[in-house]
C-alpha cells in the first residue's frame, strides 16, 4: 500500500483558497453570510445562498419562495439575485 495521496498534485496545480462568503462549516450545508467590508458598494444583491444562510433555511427553500412569489427577485440572465431590502420586510412581516 502506497502511502500519500493516491494521485500525486504537479507542483502549483493546488486547489484555490474559496472566498469567506461561500465557505462552508462541515457540520452545516449551509454557507456562511458575506461580511461587508469598506471596499464593497453601498447597495448589493444576495445570492439564494446568501440569503439561505442569514434566515437559516434551506437553498431549495429559498428558491420555492421564489417560485412561490413570497421572495421578489431580480433576474440577470439565468441569474437570481435578491435585494437586502426584500429580506428585511419578510423578516419583518410587513
Amino acid at each position: 500500500m502506497v502511502q500519500g495521496h493516491p494521485l500525486p498534485r504537479k507542483p502549483g496545480s493546488e486547489l484555490p483558497e474559496m472566498p469567506q462568503s461561500v465557505r462552508k462549516d462541515r457540520n452545516s450545508h449551509r454557507a456562511e453570510p458575506i461580511i461587508s467590508t469598506a471596499n464593497e458598494p453601498a447597495f448589493s444583491l444576495l445570492t439564494v445562498k446568501e440569503v439561505s444562510a442569514i434566515l437559516k433555511l434551506s437553498p431549495r427553500t429559498v428558491r420555492r419562495m421564489i417560485a412561490d412569489e413570497r421572495l421578489s427577485v431580480v433576474r440577470l440572465g439565468r441569474a437570481v439575485r435578491i435585494r437586502p431590502d426584500v429580506i428585511t420586510t419578510l423578516i419583518e412581516g410587513k
